[in-house]
Order: structure tokens, then C-alpha cells, then sequence
């Protein structure tokens, strides 16, 4: 418990709150990091690179576009209204709209269909893509987000939206990797593009993945054998944070993701992550120390009472001196939660493992004892 407490508090001071003791420790064992895209690993400030019109004129697009965009309150949507406000061009009241979550936007204006959203949208609505199917894989191959748009029927365009990586999130990825982490990033880009993300950072990408699916991939990964981190802010990240062994939120995230997390990051940096990944793990290491050391102490401890039995038959132990002598072990062992950790076990994900127990204590508890023979000694003499 002490160590929990020591370790809690170490978090608590880099910006970590753990809400249970419990998942302190279980973030030491977990050996798989989900990751979203947007605001995670990029900045989360998506911006227009992009206008491709198609059969119209470029402000003809951008005035469709702000026009459904202008309903959404999704960050891509946003950008491409801001983008489309910054023109000064005037848009328009749509008779209808509908969001369609993970594909798009659908719209009616004057009496016709206008879409917005990705590939699997405009194949539902049966839009032909053959003419910008090449520019879309080119531009999706650099990382970016192409939006198709549609109106009545036809392609009428594709805008692109960048959203740039953080500084940090190469750095703190390649730290992840040191530790011997698996990381995977979930979005909702078409797979061309989680891909050239991926590839940039070295990691695996889950790309297309609809909002109510990042529990399912979390699950399937559980399947395998692994012990899952999903880190997450937004309402449709719930479900995978409770299905997780931990889920992590952010303090700026919505209510229900905060509450649904076991561990909320003061600050939306991964670096915070790694550091409370290490904490995680110097407080598993320091709590197999003390169980060894326990185990070992009462071992040896064995052999103090009988070797007083033998020497000292004229001072029989009394219960007094078994209830001392474990007060001092037990006050030399409140040092062990602030001990220091090499950095070469913390590297490595470690798992309990009692084959080592009985040779730490064959060895280390009689060796803890030559003390106690050593005082019986010059007593008897």
C-alpha cells in the first residue's frame, strides 16, 4: 500500500490522477497503446491545403461546401465553414441536412441531394469517383484527408484537409517503443491515409474505424493476448475506454469520457502518458521488492529464533522480542517505496513471477540473519 501511495502521489505531481490504486498498477502491465489521430497525435487544428473542383467553378465548390459544413460541429467541418467564411463567400439554407456518422454529411438544397464525406459516402449514394480516383490515392498517400462533395447526383469536387503532427509525437512514440509498447492509432481516414501517418511514426494504423467500432478493435486486440491502453476524449471513445484493462481521458475531455477513464492526463501530451507509464512500473518493481524482502526476512528470521534457542538458553525468546525485531524490519522497509528503479527494468514489461522467490529467499534471508547470529555470539560469550 505504501508504495500505491508513493507512486499515486508521484503521478498526481507530473500531471497523472489515478482514480484507484489499483490502476496504477495495472498500467504497469499493460503492453498495448490505443491512440486516436486528431488532437492525440496531431495538433487537432485541421486546416483547408486543397480545393479541387470538378465540372464548376472553385468558389461554386467551397459556397456548396460551406453550406453543409456550416451544421457540423465535427473539426474537419469546421475547418473547411472557417475556410469558406475567410473567402467572404455567401452560403446558403439548406432544406435538410442529416449527419452520417463515420461516412459524412447528407443535405438537400433546392430540391437535390448534396453530399459531403469520404469514399464509402459517396459509394453508398452511388456517386462515380472515377475520374479523381488516382488524386485521391495520391493525396491520401501524403497523409491527407480528401472530402468528396456531390450535388444531384455528380462529383462536384474534392477539398483536402491537413492536420499537422505534434513536435513531441515522434519523440514520444519512439520513447513508447523503447518500453517495449505496441501502439496503434484508430481514425477514421481512409486507409491510405492512417497509413502514411503510421508509417511516418512508426506505428500500426486502424484506419475507416466508425465511432461505434473502437470498442470492437479494442476487444479484438484483448483476444490476442494483449493488455490494452485506449486513450481517448470524446463521447465515442466510452465504450472502448471501459473496455480496456485502462482507459485514459484527458481533464479537458467531455464528462462522459472523464468518467468512464480510470486515469485522466492534466495535460493532452504523450510524454505525460510515458511518464506515468514509468511511475507505473517503478511502483510495480519496488512492491515485488518488498514481497521478496518480506518473504526472505521471515525465512531468515527462522533461523534467528533457533539459533537463540541454542546459544542463549539462558535468555529464552519472549513474544516482545519477536514483535521488536519485526518493528525494526518493518521501519528499514519504508524506504523501499522511494527506492530507485534501473532504467533497464523498467524497459522491459515485467509480469509476476514466483520461480524466482525461492532462491531470493534461500539466499537472501540467511545471509539477513548473519547480524542476528553475530549479536547472539558475543552475548554468549
Amino acid at each position: 500500500p505504501t508504495a500505491i501511495m508513493v507512486g499515486t502521489g508521484k503521478g498526481a505531481n507530473l500531471g497523472i490522477l489515478v482514480k484507484s490504486a489499483q490502476h496504477l498498477e495495472q498500467l504497469s502491465k499493460c503492453d498495448t497503446i490505443v491512440l486516436d489521430k486528431t488532437g492525440t497525435l496531431t495538433e487537432g487544428k485541421p486546416q483547408v491545403t486543397e480545393v479541387y473542383p470538378i465540372n464548376i467553378g472553385e468558389n461554386d465548390l467551397l459556397k456548396y461546401a460551406g453550406s453543409i459544413e456550416q451544421y457540423s460541429k465535427h473539426p474537419l467541418a469546421k475547418a473547411i465553414y472557417t475556410y469558406v467564411s475567410d473567402q467572404g463567400l455567401s452560403i446558403n439554407t439548406l432544406d435538410h441536412f442529416e449527419m452520417k456518422q463515420g461516412l459524412g454529411l447528407v443535405g438537400s438544397f433546392n430540391g437535390e441531394v448534396l453530399l459531403s464525406g469520404n469514399k464509402r459516402l459517396m459509394e453508398e449514394y452511388d456517386v462515380d469517383l472515377s475520374s479523381i480516383d488516382d488524386l485521391y490515392k495520391e493525396l491520401s498517400s501524403k497523409g491527407k484527408t480528401p472530402l468528396f462533395y456531390s450535388y444531384a447526383g455528380k462529383l462536384i469536387g474534392l477539398i483536402v484537409v491537413s492536420d499537422v503532427l505534434k513536435q513531441t509525437s515522434k519523440h514520444s512514440i519512439d520513447c513508447l517503443k523503447d518500453m517495449h509498447m505496441n501502439i496503434y492509432m484508430l481514425t477514421g481516414d481512409n486507409q491510405l491515409t492512417a497509413n502514411a501517418i503510421a508509417s511516418e511514426l512508426g506505428i500500426e494504423a486502424i484506419g475507416e474505424v466508425l465511432p461505434q467500432d473502437k470498442e470492437k478493435h479494442v476487444r479484438e486486440l484483448q483476444e490476442k493476448g494483449h493488455r490494452v491502453i485506449m486513450v481517448g476524449d470524446g463521447i465515442n471513445d466510452a465504450a472502448a475506454m471501459k473496455a480496456a484493462d485502462i482507459g485514459i481521458s484527458v481533464d479537458t475531455a467531455v464528462d462522459v469520457a472523464k468518467e468512464s477513464a480510470d486515469i485522466i492526463l492534466l495535460e493532452k501530451d504523450l510524454m505525460v502518458l510515458e511518464e506515468g507509464i514509468i511511475e507505473g512500473r517503478k511502483t510495480y518493481a519496488n512492491m515485488i521488492k518488498y514481497i521478496k524482502m518480506t518473504a526472505s526476512s521471515n525465512f531468515g528470521n527462522m533461523f534467528s529464533v533457533l539459533a537463540a534457542s541454542v546459544l542463549l538458553p539462558f535468555l529464552p525468546m519472549m513474544s516482545v522480542h519477536l514483535i521488536f525485531l519485526n518493528l525494526i524490519y518493518d521501519l528499514s522497509c519504508t524506504a523501499i517505496p522511494w527506492d530507485n528503479v534501473d532504467e533497464e527494468f523498467i524497459a522491459i514489461l515485467r509480469k509476476w513471477d514466483a520461480s524466482s522467490m525461492g532462491s531470493f529467499m534461500i539466499w537472501i534471508g540467511p545471509t539477513s540473519s548473519i547480524f542476528d547470529f553475530t549479536t547472539y555470539i558475543f552475548m554468549y560469550f
